[in-house]
């Protein structure tokens, strides 16, 4: 773009505020810089220049910049002159393509000077690039991208990068003049950035969620995180109802197959991989590698090892497309060569800590779907129930101050809006089944929610906590991370059982008793009206239920037309006690491994909560505000929170509940605390 104005012309650099920054030295010949500081600095810095100048071998080829003493807060007295005009007398040609870059200045000048120096400046030059590491206040006063951009449209200007740190006080943020060359040569260098209200994004999904393209079919699923999907080992699951098992070869890489084997139908499941890395068969031993194709067949063996004849291709696996990608492992329920990588979300560059939860519910996918997209029952029903919850003002006397908007982005739709406490919350759909939550300082939840069967759902939940320098010294602390992420999974659970109990009794009045999912509106529900919307125009579109029903004889994913047809389960008699033998898994009597249809088997709260279930009886015996508890004043909650870690942390849990209750200390206010200061 540079070279398209004339050859001898070189970019301009506008640097504000560098202090004694050695760039204009070090870039001399690359760009003419120009420094604007106070005018005691400039005078400081000149000397030092000039010095360093001096005494280089080849001074008379050093192009100093050019030192504009000028202090910002004068923008706003009429009676001075705009830095523009000061910028331009001495010597900035507004038709170069120039670069302003703004470090950690504005935070030192007024609010009122800030705005006009915006306009000044943002409005010079139809080549110029705006590069900001600071703050964008009064202007923008959260952390989020779109507030950025709607305020960047106002300049007309292109925000082709973004990202910020401590709730929006520090933007890392590039804009440049819409529909100028250098934009569009800058976009394509960095690809474009995607109108997201968060920082995650997928590509096309707003056009997955128009109700004439609804479909539960050609989207990627995340069904497993990949510390589950261990080498030598067979992890099964089911989507939509359907036997999956994924492994990974012995090259390491993932193979997602239908829970089948092509000999005689025997689960794979029940498999194990053998010393090759091959899934193998536990009926006849038949060998499965890289890509699901039959490497082994023991009866096709010659005494030296080499094959009779080659397997015919049917004999390979009936395998999906798989992804780990961003933390997840990825299903394309679609044809397999049609699978498109370009549709998985994508998440631009935040410095965040992620900690991954799993939860089981026995409730159908669509009501935890609803649960997440509901804001008020935050303030009614959890009622700050647990620390992070409690610090966002989520209890019910602050449930007539929340305020929601309903935005629509690329990805998807949601709701914008404050907590009682005016900190701003995002939710969006991102069709078919994921829930976004975002608050400030990039911190974000995502709520997968997997559908197994009919009346069964996995929650693979990964909260992205901001990984600040706070967090950050925090997590050098040997052990710290384990503690951290331990606690954040107990007020998962917590939560978790407070949502299931009603979902179960909703459940059961929708599915069983026939009452409507929504039948009288209230704020938010708009979202939940949307999303049942859409579900009732993807089963349309695609002319069968997402359930899986059973396969045909190509083994063809077949789905159910009603939920009659869907596929029961059964129970077994015979179960798995994984004994051993000479150090071998033999399981009951003896037998190799017992068959499971209920996979995978319910390990997670809140359906499965044995974990979680010595500190819910602490905290009911301990706890003075607890149902039946309140006359038991002596009693504190910080011997429950330290006696409760003591299984998860080890004995030091024990000292530490010991101790608190000596000090009279609440220890479940001291992570509620921490995160607070964190946030």
């Amino acid at each position: 773009v540079v070279d398209s104005h004339g050859s001898g012309v070189k970019p301009q650099i506008v640097l504000f505020g560098a202090g004694y920054d050695t760039r204009s030295l070090r870039y001399n010949r690359k760009a003419d810089f120009f420094e604007v500081d106070l005018p005691d600095v400039v005078d400081g810095k000149g000397r030092l220049q000039e010095y360093w100048k001096n005494n280089q071998n080849n001074s008379e080829e050093i192009d100093l910049p050019t030192r504009i003493g000028y202090n910002l807060n004068d923008a706003m007295d009429e009676d001075k002159p705009n830095l523009s005009y000061v910028l331009k007398d001495a010597g900035l040609n507004p038709d170069v393509p120039t670069l302003f870059v703004w470090e950690a200045v504005l935070f030192y000048v007024k609010p009122e000077a800030v705005m006009e120096l915006f306009s000044d400046i943002f409005n010079l030059g139809d080549n110029s690039v705006y590069c900001l590491v600071d703050s964008l206040k009064p202007a923008v006063t959260t952390s989020f991208l779109h507030e950025v951009r709607s305020f960047m449209d106002d300049y007309q200007l292109e925000v082709i990068d973004h990202n910020s740190r401590w709730g929006g006080a520090v933007h890392f943020v590039a804009a440049s003049r819409k529909d100028s060359d250098l934009t569009a040569a800058l976009s394509k260098k960095s690809e474009e950035l995607p109108f997201s209200y968060l920082a995650t994004s997928v590509e096309e999904g707003i056009q997955s969620q128009k109700f004439d393209s609804a479909s539960f079919n050609d989207h990627w699923y995340a069904v497993a995180y990949p510390w589950q999907v261990k080498e030598g080992e067979v992890f099964a699951t089911r989507l939509w109802g359907e036997p999956l098992v994924l492994y990974r070869d012995s090259d390491g890489n993932l193979v997602c197959s239908k829970d089948v084997c092509p000999h005689r139908s025997a689960p794979l499941s029940m498999g194990k991989i053998n010393d090759e890395g091959q899934l193998e068969c536990m009926y006849h031993g038949w060998g499965f590698g890289k890509d699901g194709n039959i490497e082994s067949i023991p009866t096709q063996i010659r005494d030296g090892g080499s094959s009779k004849r080659s397997p015919p291709k049917r004999s390979c696996l009936k395998t999906y497309c798989v992804e780990e990608h961003e933390g997840l492992i990825w299903i394309w329920r679609g044809e397999l060569l049609e699978a498109d990588a370009s549709k998985l979300p994508k998440t631009r560059d935040v410095s965040t800590y992620p900690i991954d939860t799993v939860l089981d519910y026995n409730v159908d996918w669509q009501y935890i779907v609803e649960n997440n997209l509901d804001s008020p029952h935050l303030f009614w029903l959890h009622n700050g129930s647990v620390p992070p919850v409690r610090s966002l003002n989520f209890v019910r006397e602050k449930v007539n101050q929340v305020k929601l908007q309903y935005f629509r982005d690329d990805s998807g739709h949601g709701h914008y809006g404050q907590t009682a406490g005016g900190k701003p919350k995002i939710v969006r759909f991102d069709s078919p089944n994921i829930v976004r939550h975002g608050g400030t300082s990039s911190f974000s939840e995502e709520f997968h929610i997997v559908p197994i069967a009919p009346g069964r759902t996995r929650v693979l939940l990964r909260q992205n906590l901001p990984k600040g320098p706070i967090l950050t010294t925090a997590l050098s602390i040997p052990g710290a991370d384990f503690v951290l992420e331990k606690l954040v999974n107990l007020w998962n659970y917590h939560i978790a059982l407070e949502d299931y109990s009603v979902m179960q009794g909703q459940a059961h009045n929708v599915d069983d008793l026939g009452a409507n999912h929504l039948s009288v509106g209230d704020l938010g529900d708009d979202l939940i009206k949307h999303f049942y919307k859409w579900k009732e125009h993807a089963v349309a579109n695609d002319g069968a239920l997402p359930f899986f029903s059973k396969w045909d004889s190509s083994f063809k994913f077949g789905g159910a037309q009603q939920m009659n047809d869907v596929v029961q389960e059964s129970s077994y008699s015979v179960v798995d006690d994984q004994s051993t033998v000479n150090g071998e898994n033999v399981g009951t009597y003896g037998i190799l491994k017992s068959y499971t249809q209920q996979t995978p088997i319910v390990s997670y709260p809140p359906n499965n909560y044995k974990m979680y279930k010595p500190l819910l009886d602490l905290d009911q015996a301990f706890r003075k505000d607890a149902p039946g508890n309140e006359e038991k004043e002596e009693n504190g909650p910080g011997l429950v929170f330290g006696v409760g870690f003591a299984a998860a942390c080890g004995g030091a849990g024990v000292a530490t509940a010991r101790a608190a209750e000596a000090l009279d200390i609440n220890l479940l206010d001291l992570p509620h605390n921490l995160i607070a200061f964190i946030n």
